[in-house]
């Protein structure tokens, strides 16, 4: 379903999967079934629902370590950097809880510092939503977590 043209079934399937997700044991089987490739795919969806969905369920799969690498091979952290600019503040907000959650892998971190990430996080921290500049601002507070990404996030 995830594949489907049909955005409102996609969003229907994501729902699912967005319950089904809490579940640690669950998260593993969608990782296991191959599901993460899918998910990256739905973030490239025009719908804001399909996108938002998809980024609870990457956000709850990603406690896995082996998510964090796999969601990265799969080419997910380009468009939940994109979706960080989305007009929709739920999916602005999910994708910057979602980058955090996968810049807890040091590759990931890398790749969102050396990356678009960084200015996207900066200019929200001016956002007028209150939850967002939050939400921004740890994840920056994340990725200065390591001092050789100091330098390079204040440049």
């Amino acid at each position: 379903m995830l594949r489907s043209q049909d955005e409102s079934a996609k969003e229907q399937a994501l729902l699912a999967l967005r319950n089904f997700s809490t579940s640690p044991e669950n998260a593993s089987k969608i990782v296991r079934e191959r599901g993460l490739a899918s998910l990256v795919g739905c973030l490239r969806s025009p719908e804001e629902k399909v996108n938002e969905h998809a980024i609870v369920v990457l956000r709850n799969v990603s406690v896995h370590a082996e998510v964090d690498l796999e969601t990265s091979r799969e080419g997910g952290l380009p468009p939940l950097v994109s979706l960080m600019r989305s007009p929709d503040e739920r999916v602005q907000e999910q994708a910057i809880m979602a980058l955090r959650s996968l810049s807890l892998n040091h590759a990931n971190e890398v790749t969102l510092v050396s990356d678009t990430g960084v200015p996207s996080l900066m200019e929200l921290l001016l956002a007028p939503q209150e939850a967002i500049q939050l939400q921004a601002l740890s994840t920056v507070r994340s990725l200065t977590a390591q001092p050789e990404n100091q330098l390079k996030i204040v440049a």
